[in-house]
């Protein structure tokens, strides 16, 4: 499926003329990455899911949603505003926005550690709390994280982004079979996720042209706050609609039964991630480029909704028909009977594929807002 992901996102770039020759290179570069790194991830949960059992393999699914519902850094997307902003590629504003990296990654590792034994807690492992506790060092890595290999994609050039992805996708991949035989449970997936957002840290300081450097400007920081406050309301709102599921599962019903519902909701976000995380840079790098020539904006705009067209119907069709068939040849027998929730959540997941080149086009305008009000009438 992988493989059929990556030529449908190659081939339909090339078919529907999204952009120029460059855009198309960043595309088909991206593409390379990601389908790789989807990969080795893939290939994790795979092990995990087969080697662990079902009640720990449960419980290491608690552990994203936990960071995922306290984490503030990825939902400022300020990253996507060094893209999006005009003077975005300005030494002062790639520093500034830094500032507001740090403090959101310093507020949610102290959130998540505040509040680590209530989650424990509420999922029922309170035994477990130091775990969650734990936890609170991924957000405050990724607060250190050096912004200008973001820079980098204003001029179409992904190369370093992709290898933040790759490189710690592949180190972590290749620890994860010694510390199966060493740990032999969920502590597994506990550094794994450590590890993975160290490296990811690392490697942006190491690729980066500019040293990491903090400033402050009120000026700039008031554009920052202008473009990121709306965001971080939508990233509570996607949480809430997107992975609350999981945090009502875990708490209500077993770790066991949790790991039965995680395992086909991973399955339907491979693809995905795999289609956002290609077509959602391209097209915003190429999208802002053009933000104040109306026409060739909107023409943009509609070959990026004919290609997610085309992506929603050959991507998860195959998933809606056969998921349980997928589902039972990856993860092994013990996950069987999931055809029916297979199909809802790849419905659900076409849906998502519809809704990238709108959210770009906003994006792309720095109109943030207009994703968080469809937030609020979605949830």
């Amino acid at each position: 499926m992988r493989v059929s992901v990556s030529l449908l996102l190659v081939w339909a770039l090339s078919a529907v003329k999204m952009s120029s020759n460059r855009a198309f290179n960043a595309a088909a570069v991206l593409t390379a990455g990601q389908v790789v790194g989807q990969a080795l991830s893939f290939l994790r949960n795979m092990l995990l899911a087969r080697y662990l059992t079902k009640a720990d393999f449960g419980l290491a699914a608690t552990f994203a949603i936990s960071m995922a519902m306290l984490e503030l850094v990825g939902r400022m997307a300020l990253g996507q505003q060094v893209v999006q902003a005009r003077d975005g590629g300005d030494d002062a504003f790639q520093r500034n926005a830094q500032v507001f990296q740090l403090a959101a990654g310093v507020t949610s590792a102290l959130l998540l550690f505040l509040a680590s034994g209530v989650l424990a807690e509420m999922l029922g492992v309170p035994e477990q709390a130091w775990a969650f506790g734990l936890l609170a060092l991924v957000p405050l890595c990724l607060g250190l994280e050096n912004l200008d290999t973001y820079r980098f994609q204003r001029e179409l050039q992904f190369k370093p982004r992709v290898l933040c992805e790759f490189v710690p996708q592949f180190l972590v991949t290749l620890a994860i079979w010694p510390l199966l035989v060493w740990l032999g449970d969920y502590r597994v997936v506990l550094w794994v996720i450590i590890g993975k957002s160290v490296l990811s840290v690392l490697m942006t300081h190491l690729l980066a042209k500019r040293s990491y450097r903090l400033a402050w400007d009120r000026s700039i920081s008031r554009k920052i706050v202008a473009f990121s406050w709306p965001m971080v309301i939508n990233g509570f709102l996607i949480f809430a609609s997107q992975q609350a599921d999981q945090l009502m599962v875990g708490s209500q019903y077993s770790m066991e039964q949790l790991a039965s519902y995680a395992i086909p909701v991973s399955i339907v976000m491979v693809p995905w991630i795999l289609f956002a995380q290609v077509v959602g840079p391209v097209s915003m790098s190429v999208l802002s480029s053009v933000q104040e020539r109306k026409e060739e904006f909107m023409d943009k705009c509609r070959q990026t909704v004919d290609f997610s067209a085309v992506a929603t119907v050959i991507v998860t069709l195959p998933l809606i028909v056969s998921g349980e068939q997928i589902v039972v040849t990856v993860f092994g027998g013990r996950y069987a009977g999931s055809s029916e929730l297979m199909a809802i959540m790849a419905t659900a997941s076409a849906l998502r594929f519809l809704r990238v080149a709108p959210t770009t086009a906003a994006m792309a305008l720095g109109d943030t807002k207009n994703l968080m009000w469809a937030n609020v009438a979605r949830s």
